[in-house]
């Protein structure tokens, strides 16, 4: 079995990128999605999907998801009071981790910034730039 995942910030671009932009005017808000790549070498289908995103935005902040799904998408906005927001976007490191289980039980983990994986960020912009 093989995990894998791509990020997409659907508001910038619909390719794979390695930075969400939490960008958008004032009281927007920016949807970054996860998307397994994961596959299983065999017949037994990936059952579970166990995500953990976790990222400093002012308070880090953690999500933590199991589901059926291959997806997660999470939400922030963008020029969070005293957080770190600049007007040219300072970057900020993403850690996520996907543990894919498949019907006989077998796991496997991906993590952001490890073998395949690149590095994420979250780039933290002031509203309306």
């Amino acid at each position: 079995m093989f995990a894998a995942f791509n990020l997409f910030d659907p508001g910038q671009s619909t390719d794979a990128t390695n930075v969400c932009a939490f960008r958008s005017a004032t009281g927007g808000s920016t949807t970054c999605t996860l998307r397994s790549t994961s596959f299983t070498q065999g017949t037994a289908p990936i059952v579970t999907f166990v995500w953990t995103v976790q990222y400093t935005y002012g308070t880090v902040k953690v999500i933590s998801a199991s589901s059926d799904s291959p997806n997660l998408a999470f939400t922030d906005s963008c020029g969070v009071a005293n957080a770190g927001a600049t007007d040219d976007g300072a970057l900020n490191p993403l850690d996520v981790t996907l543990t894919v289980t498949d019907s006989l039980g077998n796991t496997a983990t991906a993590k952001s910034g490890a073998g395949n994986q690149p590095k994420l960020f979250v780039q933290l912009f002031n509203c309306d730039k």
